[in-house]
């Protein structure tokens, strides 16, 4: 295991200075290279100026760092491979790499600092002059140090503390690097050793390695209903099984594969445990020899194919393929289906995977060659009942558990910290039945992360890490990071993505350049939940993560993240904790968080604030010098403290209580990009114009409407606008909107003005929410504006409330909303005609609510893509104008 947070290489530093290929490094939550690439640019610029050429020092340790990246590159991969235990000085040279890149990170972040606080002066004093991205940031930088050294001469070096720190870090991150060349005969050792003894693929089987199916009854009759089921329109029909590791998949398909009522009428039956690594051919081969108790002595494609070909031929097969991995791949499925298609009609293919990427693939591949395709099932966790039942059956083995009253209360407890796992009763089940002793099962009951207490190699843990080391390199942090939160814990998609975001752990897609951080992020949640480490709740917004999953990040944070509540010891919390979240109604306790200068989020929960402790509290937050997370929830705290102006790094800031107001150096936190909280709509905000980073205001669906200056925070994502409170026109520079509700557009005084917004340019909106809240008479004003509120032609979804226009606006068609996919128009009382909506080629969801004027709906030729339509109090509406002639079904894939 790692142990310096989640080691993370991908790419390797890419600089002008040195022509080399770009590779990404991540130790912990900090993007290697791209601090390392950055502090070397700004280095060699500040180097490189006349009036420091001097420096020779820096530029050589520079030089150094740069040559030594690539041993550092190889020997941060072999730690990350989790193939070998990282101890002693391997252990400390990690640490040392570790804090030496969060250093830099801060003196890079600090430099950035100081360059938006450049553009707020600028812009406070009404100066034109704007800085650039780049080596902008550095000149500036530089051009105001050469001022210095006008004044100073070669003390400047000296009387710079940003300066100093820039240096200091060079110089730390180069003694640093000049200790990796103790490693390569360790890396060189691991190589060979990888060479000549490769990690051992998973095996598995047909024979049942459980006699009863506990608890899946109603997953057992659907698969087996499907293999009896006359599937004679196609040749092979493919059935997956998703579910995380130790949740049961193999047993399952186990118990349907021997099940001879079912599976008598296949003239082939054949089980070939995939794993990893996903070779077409080994595949083929270990399918030819389960078939014909022989090993292919052909060893091509092409060869393979053919002998597949001739065994499945005008035969009724049965295929299992276990623990599927392979997801980027898409011709090794290809290639391992087209044979099989000459099978009899009827057959089947039931496949077993972790992830639902690979059920995708192979889903998408079987498809194209005509096969048909089930929707696949994600097997849960076994219910309460049924999972202490099966956990009884191990725990007990060999007694009788009515013997044992004590032993079974405790077994219970047990039982539910296990999450309903399968694997799980079995080898925590064991491990208490090999000593039925009460101080035993309690010391398991108690234990911190209880899937470690089975240290069999076929353990939980041992499994799940499987999971973990198959995720990508960029999602092991991520995942990780989910620690800091209990277990049980409900995830908002967005708020952990912005916490992602605020960390650095989320890059600016290569593919997708124009793509987002927010959406970006948003792909990394999806993967983990495809992945099976995030499971959506039952028909909620919400996300949780099963109990022994949240071990396992628990496990790989390393020591980065930890929790600490109730009567924990002080000393519990690692040295090294950047991540905390910290509960505790002890002030006393509370002034340790201050010793913990490296600290990168901090969830604090305090109970008992008085007044009394605001001293306290303002000097802890002095403490605060590298956080970028902050979560507060302090109930009786009215105001923050004024040292929270001193937070430069600090990028999302969540208060979960109630404030009467912020603080004036609350301006100063010019990196901060989500501010949440629920007081802001009805308070004067002084000063939040300043903060030009700012991309989320939450709540978002509520309009702030004293928010001075609000047009200047042109990073906004999303913003529900008051315009009864603003001038539209400062909507204008706006242009990162991704989703916007103006309300109150009935003021007259925004007809003259309306065309200023430039809907249209704002080319990442998607959703646009417009609303009138009168009941004037004079229709040809709303016409008139909601003409010249024509939105982009990105548009996904649109909602428009209390227009009292007669007609549609001129935009409204199929050539300006070609994208749009949901509509909703309502309490429009003269409205009554609309354009011919079917013409939308990816309208889904329509509704029409309280449009009493409304007399027909234009649908020639059908909606093709609609799945829901609502229709409610449109009195006068006569007809679907256009329906008569058409051949074709008006609504195909309507659902309700």
């Amino acid at each position: 295991m790692v142990v310096v947070g989640d080691v993370i290489v991908t790419k390797i530093i890419e600089r002008r200075v040195f022509d080399t290929h770009k590779n990404m490094v991540v130790v912990g939550d900090v993007i290697v290279t791209k601090i390392i690439e950055k502090l070397v640019e700004i280095g060699f610029n500040y180097a490189a100026d006349r009036y420091f050429a001097r420096d020779a020092r820096m530029r050589v340790e520079l030089e150094r760092l740069n040559d030594a990246l690539p041993r550092i590159q190889a020997v941060v991969e072999m730690a990350e491979s989790g193939q070998q235990e990282i101890t002693g000085a391997l252990k400390k040279w990690l640490c040392q790499l570790t804090d030496a890149v969060y250093e830099a990170d801060d003196v890079l972040d600090e430099l950035d600092y100081l360059k938006l606080q450049k553009q707020v002066e600028e812009k406070s004093s009404g100066s034109k002059e704007h800085g650039h991205s780049g080596k902008g940031k550095v000149r500036g930088f530089l051009s105001e140090s050469k001022r210095k050294v006008v004044k100073v001469g070669k003390r400047v070096f000296k009387s710079d503390p940003t300066l100093e720190k820039l240096r200091g870090a060079v110089k730390r991150l180069d003694e640093v690097a000049a200790g990796v060349g103790n490693f390569i005969s360790t890396l060189q050792l691991h190589q060979q050793h990888q060479s000549q003894s490769p990690v051992p693929a998973r095996k598995t089987g047909p024979a049942l390695t459980e006699r009863k199916l506990c608890g899946r009854d109603e997953e057992r009759e659907e698969l087996l209903g499907w293999l009896r089921k006359d599937d004679s329109s196609t040749s092979v029909s493919l059935f997956s099984i998703i579910g995380h590791g130790g949740v049961g998949k193999t047993t399952l398909a186990q118990h349907v594969y021997n099940d001879e009522s079912s599976t008598n009428s296949f003239d082939c039956k054949i089980w070939v445990c995939i794993s990893t690594p996903f070779v077409v051919e080994k595949v083929m081969a270990d399918m030819i020899e389960y078939a014909e108790k022989k090993r292919p002595e052909v060893k091509e494609l092409a060869a393979l194919q053919e002998a597949l070909k001739d065994l499945v031929s005008s035969r009724k097969f049965l295929l299992v393929l276990d623990d599927a991995w392979n997801d980027d791949n898409r011709s090794g499925w290809d290639n391992l289906f087209a044979p099989l298609t000459s099978g009899h009609k009827g057959s089947k293919i039931l496949l077993t995977t972790r992830s639902k990427s690979p059920a995708d693939m192979a889903a998408s591949a079987l498809g194209a060659l005509g096969g048909s395709i089930n929707e696949p099932k994600k097997l849960k966790p076994l219910d309460d009942d049924n999972f202490l039942k099966l956990f009884n059956q191990y725990a007990f083995f060999g007694v009788n558990s009515c013997d044992y009253g004590k032993l079974e209360s405790i077994g219970e407890k047990i039982a539910r910290r296990l999450g309903g796992l399968p694997l799980a009763a079995k080898t925590i089940g064991a491990l208490l039945n090999s000593k039925l002793d009460d101080s035993h099962w309690n010391r398991i009951l108690h234990a911190d992360n209880i899937s470690n207490q089975a240290q069999q190699m076929d353990g939980v843990t041992s499994v799940l890490m499987l999971s973990y080391h198959h995720l990508p390199m960029h999602l092991r942090p991520c995942f990780a990071y989910c620690s800091i939160f209990p277990q049980d814990y409900r995830f908002d998609k967005d708020d952990l993505v912005f916490m992602w975001m605020a960390l650095g752990l989320i890059q600016k897609s290569s593919q997708y350049p124009n793509e987002t951080l927010e959406d970006t992020g948003r792909g990394y949640f999806d993967d983990l939940v495809k992945q099976s480490f995030l499971e959506q709740d039952y028909d909620t917004y919400y996300y949780n993560m099963h109990d022994l999953l949240h071990d396992l990040a628990c496990k790989v944070s390393h020591g980065d993240c930890f929790r600490f509540v109730g009567d924990m010891s002080i000393d519990q919390i690692p040295n090294m904790v950047r991540h905390l979240h910290f509960e505790t109604d002890k002030l006393d306790l509370l002034k340790d968080v201050g010793k913990r200068k490296k600290l990168r989020t901090l969830v604090l929960v305090f109970r008992g604030y008085v007044n009394e402790h605001a001293k306290d509290f303002e000097e802890e937050f002095k403490s605060l010098e590298s956080i970028r997370v902050l979560r507060l929830a302090v109930d009786g705290m009215n105001v923050l403290p004024d040292a929270i102006g001193n937070l430069r790094h600090i990028r999302y800031l969540s208060i979960c209580h109630d404030i009467s107001r912020l603080p004036s150096s609350f301006c100063r936190l010019y990196h901060l990009q989500v501010l949440a909280s629920r007081c802001f709509a009805t308070q004067s905000v002084l000063g939040l114009n300043n903060l030009i980073s700012l991309r989320h205001l939450i709540r978002y669906q509520v309009y702030y409407e004293k928010i001075k200056g609000l047009g200047t925070l042109t990073s906004l994502q999303r913003l529900s606008f008051a315009a009864e409170a603003y001038k539209l026109s400062e909507l204008k520079e706006m242009r990162d909107l991704g989703e916007l509700k103006i309300h109150g557009l009935e003021n007259r005084k925004h007809h003259e003005e309306v065309s200023k917004i430039e809907l249209h340019h704002k080319r990442n909106l998607l959703r646009l929410e417009l609303v009138w809240s009168d009941d004037s008479d004079v229709s040809d004003e709303y016409e008139q504006m909601l003409d010249r509120l024509q939105p982009p032609d990105s548009l996904r979804e649109l909602t428009i409330k209390g227009y009292q226009g007669a007609r549609s606006p001129r935009w409204m068609g199929p050539e300006l909303l070609k994208n749009l996919e949901y509509m909703s128009l309502g309490y429009g009382r003269a409205w009554k005609h609309l354009p011919s909506l079917r013409k939308l080629p990816y309208l889904m969801r329509l509704t029409l609510r309280v449009l009493p004027a409304l007399q027909q709906i234009n649908c020639e030729g059908g909606f093709q893509q609609l799945k829901y339509l609502s229709i409610y109090e449109c009195e006068q509406w006569e007809e679907w104008c256009g329906l008569e002639a058409e051949a074709v079904p008006w609504c195909p894939l309507l659902k309700e």
